[in-house]
């Protein structure tokens, strides 16, 4: 089986909350055998036009324009610039970057937002450190003023690491390796990165295992997330399969104290409160946590501050998927598998939990060519997943 050490997870689910009219590409590469692709997919009731602007030291290309169909997706590989945009007239439609390597065929993605901030958080995969060869960041302005920004890294326990400041001019991106953001840092004891800015940016984590294995992030803001957040699907019961790992970062100035409660239809399996120091980083293993396998799970009492990851990291091969749990809860969701060449999966799955006190029914659509495929019904019991191969 062949797994790829990429960030799958969060470009194959969205919450379909009527979406904004621009969204940031923080950062292009198309050199040194990399590829950039932009997949956009209609999952609303209307065609949606899209208009593409990729940035070149601050100069925007000539605009590429293209309609959307209903229920359909169209995939642009970005052969110029540095970072872009994308505009488009509709709602409903979902936005994901995927970065492939393509020789050695490592992938990773996320969703694009239009959301820009004067503050950024950047989590760093300090609890793959020993796995990694590279890591680093892009930091894009997409507005028309130069932007002057401070840099500052941290550790696990909030230590400052060090602190660096740079310009950036409008329309441009700096994309670069932790250690030239900050000489001389050892980037296995980096936990975060602190982005604040005069003017509104974007920007994404970059990491790696040479190109076969990649691990990229999108930035957030300084607050968000909800007071209760989920984590629909985790699979202790599998140990010698998978290791499931949640990481909780405090970008906040005093302590916060989540509960971690994990469980199986029925069940309440464990239930841990867990202390991140403010500034610091907390690394939980789930199968230590549990006690008994366990299918699903949430955090109660989170703070705006705090950021919530889950990891997967497939045992024999290191293949690492890792997703934010910022996300609510939504009477209806879509699904965007992976593009590109089918050969570089061996497999495609999804998983759908039930948060609620009451029994559900899912409907899953499928749909191949802007027509549906199939449909299947899943029943599903308070507090249950359903986790399933598709491919």
């Amino acid at each position: 089986m062949k797994i790829r050490f990429a960030l799958l997870l969060s470009v194959m689910c969205a919450w379909l909350t009527g979406a904004p009219e621009t969204a940031f590409i923080p950062h292009i590469t198309s050199e040194f055998g990399w590829e950039t692709r932009l997949v956009a997919t209609n999952a609303g009731y209307d065609p949606v036009g899209v208009t593409v602007l990729t940035f070149t030291d601050g100069v925007a290309s000539a605009p590429i324009q293209q309609s959307v169909p209903i229920a359909g997706r169209i995939e642009l590989v970005l052969t110029a610039g540095s970072c872009g945009q994308v505009t488009w007239d509709g709602d409903n439609l979902m936005l994901a970057v995927v970065y492939r390597h393509t020789v050695d065929l490592g992938t990773a993605s996320f969703l694009l937002t239009a959301k820009t901030e004067t503050e950024l958080h950047y989590p760093m995969p300090a609890y793959l450190a020993d796995r990694l060869d590279w890591m680093g960041l892009a930091v894009m302005n997409p507005g028309l003023a130069e932007a002057w920004i401070v840099l500052t890294a941290y550790d696990q326990d909030g230590n400052v690491l060090g602190e660096e400041t740079a310009f950036l001019g409008a329309r441009r991106r700096q994309a670069a390796m932790a250690g030239d953001f900050f000489p001389g840092l050892d980037f296995h004891r980096l936990a975060r990165i602190r982005v604040v800015s005069d003017q509104p940016v974007c920007g994404c984590q970059i990491s790696g295992s040479g190109c076969a294995r990649l691990l990229f992030l999108p930035a957030t803001g300084p607050a968000g997330g909800a007071e209760t957040r989920f984590l629909p699907h985790v699979t202790t019961d599998q140990p010698e399969v998978w290791e499931n790992l949640l990481v909780l970062d405090n970008t906040g100035s005093i302590p916060v104290s989540p509960t971690l409660h994990l469980g199986a239809p029925g069940r309440d399996l464990a239930r841990e409160t867990v202390t991140v120091p403010a500034g610091a980083c907390r690394v939980i293993r789930l199968a230590e946590v549990a006690g008994a396998p366990a299918e699903c799970g949430w955090l109660s009492g989170c703070s705006p501050e705090l950021k919530a990851r889950l990891c997967y990291v497939a045992v024999s091969t290191g293949g690492t998927a890792e997703y934010d749990l910022d996300l609510a809860v939504t009477p209806e969701l879509s699904f965007q598998f992976p593009p590109g060449p089918a050969s570089d999966f061996d497999w495609h799955g999804l998983a759908v939990h039930n948060p609620g006190p009451q029994p559900n029914t899912v409907v899953l659509k499928a749909f191949r060519d802007e027509q549906e495929v199939a449909r299947e019904l899943v029943s599903l019991s308070p507090g249950a997943s359903s986790a399933r191969m598709i491919s």
